[in-house]
């Protein structure tokens, strides 16, 4: 339930007015409903303008993603399993250059690979939140994974626990109950975004 976690939080700042693009560098992304999935495969001319430090990242991006109407997001797109994803450290440290001087956007949301490597390191070390999405009830193995992105610079993590819909920062099993229950997997968004607010000064 990642990336449709990560998309119906674009949807959220989207709908409070704001202007957002969702860039996707998982890997393994599946299709999961939320946009088009007929659109251009824009991550591999990406790369190969981060990868020659284009002086105009910032419109090469506009021109490259995806646009969806209905909900008001840009949108760069792995369409489909891709090693495109595994962005290297110096693609990923201009990339995040180039975006934060961005007035073409209020919010940006990057949907990373579950097993993080250098480049992506880079992306969350220079977000201003990270959201690290738990399958259930914090484990040895989810200590081991944060103990891992604190030891490698990450920090700014919010942690949602993603298996039921109690307690205050619980999103329900997100592929499921998007299409069986939108009504509580959207409340449970909500309160997602204004925890985000609450605790990070996240805008939306």
């Amino acid at each position: 339930g990642k990336s449709v976690i990560s998309k119906a939080i674009c949807c959220h700042l989207a709908e409070k007015g704001q202007k957002v693009l969702y860039i996707n560098f998982n890997p393994f992304s599946t299709h999961d409903g939320f946009f088009s999935e007929n659109d251009k495969n824009s991550l591999t001319r990406l790369r190969f303008y981060l990868s020659k430090n284009d002086e105009e990242i910032m419109a090469r991006i506009k021109s490259l993603a995806s646009r969806n109407e209905e909900k008001r997001i840009d949108y760069i797109n792995n369409k489909e399993p891709s090693e495109d994803g595994f962005i290297n450290i110096d693609e990923a440290s201009y990339l995040m250059c180039g975006l934060s001087g961005s007035i073409i956007y209020d919010s940006i949301v990057f949907d990373l690979s579950s097993y993080p490597e250098s480049g992506q390191l880079e992306i969350m070390r220079r977000s201003s939140v990270n959201i690290l999405i738990c399958r259930k009830a914090v484990d040895s193995r989810h200590t081991s994974f944060r103990k891992y992105l604190e030891k490698n610079g990450v920090s700014r993590i919010f942690e949602v626990i993603n298996f039921n819909n109690s307690g205050d920062s619980c999103i329900p099993e997100a592929q499921d109950i998007f299409k069986s229950y939108p009504g509580v997997f959207w409340n449970a968004i909500d309160r997602l975004c204004k925890k985000l607010e609450e605790k990070n000064g996240i805008s939306g």
